[in-house]
């Protein structure tokens, strides 16, 4: 599915025209990786290590006084809605390099590495390779850098053997699967190499790596601080993919959609968390445009570590949220998760059925993970949880429905805005982190709260 081209007005590929040439001017816009790999965690506030961004910024058009007026009136009132019911509990600045990020699914992963092949993955702008030793019922994952430290040859080219060691493709070097300490030099005399091998210069650059919720995470910062941090933090916690291996809860969940995406990695967060926008961007796919979401969102938690979230609520900000929706909210979990809970009460509010409450809630989990400058690689998953209400036929078609069905799906909506975003980060915004969306953004209304309380989060 991720080979497959985005279509634009007139079906143009996105691969070829249309977004080669946003994302030409974005990229040489941005730092190189190498760069982007060197630039320092400290800084004021969240973007400036939002991974890798331009060094030179886009500047927007200039504004008259009376324009400039009005924009520093929306700006307090931005303010306003996104801080009103929130409270910031946490100081410091984020440290994105120290945080698990997904790469790739389980299953996808455990093909590939059947088949002996090293898997090539971008993070945060840094190229890595993946690997598993073959035939093994309780794989064994090494993540390291992606260079052979002889003449700098992708190890992704290279073979992975049966005891797991993996070669390189240009001078058949060999390392360890779990060290990446170098045990083979075949231009080496036996002396010599016992020697060169045990040299630190010899030896792959290895990340933490783990596997949960049938995801393959990594580490990127692999300094020795890194590395001890490392062993203390889990993943981000999602309570709808934990519910999927709890025997007491039953689950009712499709598979992972996975894909990589031609905009940045806030650019897909601003996008999935703002709600409003699915009957008119997505209409006939996903809702309608002339049923509009009949919803506003309410900022409650805003929390360095802990993140964003907004519950549903009236549109008027002047009426009272009522308890029962409350329970249904849209979240940003650090540094890659958007959840959406919708509870049964939600449900029977907005469609009028008359169900009896229950403790059945619809889940949409998506990852975003921050592969490089304009781009970044979603995996996308929907899980019902205690679904042992829903009837016994929705169930079953359900899960008798074929994954492409799913995905094709899943296409059509991701195509659908695709285009709207490439264009979007092209129209004066700061590159990387739109540290002038003040001033560019008209937000009025409720439905912008979630928006804006994530780009003051990056702020």
């Amino acid at each position: 599915g991720r080979d497959r081209s985005l279509q634009i007005e007139g079906g143009v590929p996105l691969s070829s025209s249309g977004m080669a040439s946003t994302t030409m001017v974005t990229r040489a816009r941005s730092v190189t990786c190498a760069a982007a790999a060197r630039a320092p965690i400290h800084g004021r506030g969240n973007r400036a290590r939002l991974a890798t961004f331009s060094s030179r910024r886009r500047r927007p058009a200039a504004r008259n006084a009376s324009s400039s007026s009005r924009l520093a009136e929306t700006r307090r009132a931005d303010d306003e809605q996104a801080g009103a019911s929130a409270k910031e509990s946490s100081a410091g600045d984020y440290d994105w390099k120290r945080q698990w990020y997904p790469v790739g699914t389980l299953s996808s992963f455990e093909k590939r590495a059947s088949l002996r092949e090293p898997i090539e993955v971008t993070l945060l702008g840094e190229s890595l390779v993946v690997w598993a030793e073959p035939g093994k019922t309780q794989t064994v994952w090494s993540c390291s850098k992606n260079l052979c430290p002889h003449r700098l040859a992708p190890m992704s080219e290279g073979r992975v053997r049966d005891d797991g060691r993996i070669e390189c493709s240009y001078h058949g070097w060999q390392f360890e699967k779990e060290s990446g300490v170098c045990t083979r030099i075949p231009q080496a005399s036996p002396e010599e190499e016992a020697k060169f091998c045990s040299s630190s210069r010899c030896t792959l650059s290895m990340h933490p790596i783990q596997v949960k919720y049938g995801l393959v995470w990594v580490w990127p910062d692999n300094s020795k601080a890194g590395l001890a941090e490392s062993m203390d933090k889990p993943p981000v916690w999602l309570e709808p993919l934990e519910a999927i291996d709890d025997d007491d809860i039953e689950t009712l969940s499709n598979e992972y959609y996975q894909r990589d995406l031609e905009y940045d990695f806030d650019t897909l967060v601003e996008n999935i968390v703002d709600s409003s926008h699915v009957p008119h961007a997505h209409s006939g796919i996903q809702g309608h445009r002339d049923r509009p979401f009949p919803y506003g969102l309410d900022v409650v938690r805003f929390d360095r570590d802990a993140g964003v979230r907004a519950t549903v609520a009236p549109k008027d900000r002047s009426e009272p949220v009522p308890e029962a929706m409350r329970e249904s909210y849209v979240e940003f979990l650090p540094p890659v998760a958007i959840r959406y809970r919708f509870s049964s009460t939600f449900f029977n509010s907005w469609s009028g059925a008359k169900t009896k409450p229950n403790k059945r809630s619809a889940n949409l989990v998506v990852l975003a993970t921050p592969t490089a400058p304009g781009k970044c690689r979603i995996f996308f998953r929907t899980t019902v949880m205690h679904a042992e209400s829903l009837h016994f036929m929705l169930k079953l078609i359900s899960r008798l429905r074929p994954v492409f069905l799913e995905h094709q799906t899943r296409m059509d909506v991701f195509d659908s805005d695709a285009w709207l975003l490439a264009k979007q980060e092209t129209q004066g915004l700061e590159y990387g982190t739109k540290r002038n969306w003040r001033e560019l953004f008209v937000t009025p209304t409720r439905a912008d709260d979630l928006v804006l309380g994530f780009r003051r989060w990056v702020d």
